[in-house]
């Protein structure tokens, strides 16, 4: 066995797995209430396999020391937690954590696995990927998708801010809310008539309650 630190461990630069933000969040909370539970696999060079997005927030989360177990695939390596009992409450849950987590976080970037499929002959039919094309299709749309509900989210975030800050008028018994940009030009017009008029009145009056 060697130790090393965990800076010392290289990401891969084409992680099939993107991620997802829940599944991050399950992540974060597994670390925070279990501390490190799975092991990573690197290569011969230090590289990650298996575990970026584990190694990641470990060190995130402050564990900065890794023991190497140095294997050729012959041996099954298990790590035992001595501070665990399966048949625990902690033990259950943390078995509940990495099964959901693991369900969670798993977002496939086919474009790199076809990128992959082109530079080292990537077999992806045996491990269930028949039609890379038409995975890559529906990502593309599902992205595409996301994209426009995020703009719509955004969009109305930024109204919903806008007019936060704009009193109700009253007009005939109904309170009416303009838009900031309506409040500011009848604001700006009742300005221009009193100067014109020296009071104001009739409609404008009205709607500004004055």
């Amino acid at each position: 066995m060697e130790e090393i630190k965990i800076h010392d461990l290289i990401q891969d630069d084409k992680n099939f797995n993107q991620g997802t933000e829940k599944g991050q969040v399950l992540m974060n909370r597994s670390f925070e209430n279990f501390g490190a539970a799975r092991s990573v696999l690197i290569d011969k060079n230090n590289r990650i396999i298996a575990g970026n997005k584990s190694a990641k927030t470990a060190e995130a989360h402050g564990i900065d020391d890794v023991i190497v177990v140095e294997s050729t695939g012959d041996e099954l390596i298990a790590v035992k937690r001595i501070d665990l009992d399966l048949d625990s409450r902690e033990g259950r849950e943390l078995a509940l954590a990495d099964n959901m987590t693991s369900k969670v976080n798993m977002s496939l970037d086919y474009n790199e696995i076809r990128r992959c499929v082109e530079d080292v002959q990537l077999d992806t039919e045996a491990w269930g990927i028949k039609d890379i094309d038409k995975y890559i299709e529906k990502q593309t749309a599902q992205e595409a998708k996301a994209a426009r509900a995020k703009e719509r989210k955004e969009l109305a975030s930024s109204r919903a801010s806008k007019d936060a800050d704009v009193t109700p008028v009253r007009f005939k018994g109904y309170s009416i809310t303009p838009t900031k940009e309506e409040y500011d030009r009848l604001n700006k017009f009742a300005d221009e008539y009193y100067e014109d008029n020296g009071v104001v009145i009739g409609l404008v009056g009205e709607l500004l309650g004055i």
